[in-house]
């Protein structure tokens, strides 16, 4: 894919993504899946990206911490999806 289609479709939110062989999966919250072919060797590089908010004055290590048990529940939903 060459020209940045969003995977539902919308016209709205079409994201600005340079051209390249690049799927974006955006997710709800602004997390999303990012998958490209490797530019040297014969394998497909999966990036994925998650945000998380602060909850008022909370030190930015409680973020990190819900950020990264969601990253873990993501990687995993997207392992099971890949291959059932």
């Amino acid at each position: 894919m060459r020209d940045g289609l969003q995977a539902d479709n919308s016209e709205s939110t079409q994201p600005k993504l340079p051209r390249s062989n690049l799927l974006a999966f955006a997710l709800e919250r602004g997390h999303r899946v990012l998958m490209r072919p490797s530019g040297t060797e014969p394998k497909l590089k999966i990036y994925m990206e998650w945000r998380e908010e602060l909850r008022g004055m909370e030190p930015t290590r409680g973020a990190a911490l819900r950020a990264k048990e969601g990253l873990c529940c993501l990687e995993k939903a997207f392992l099971q999806w890949v291959s059932p």
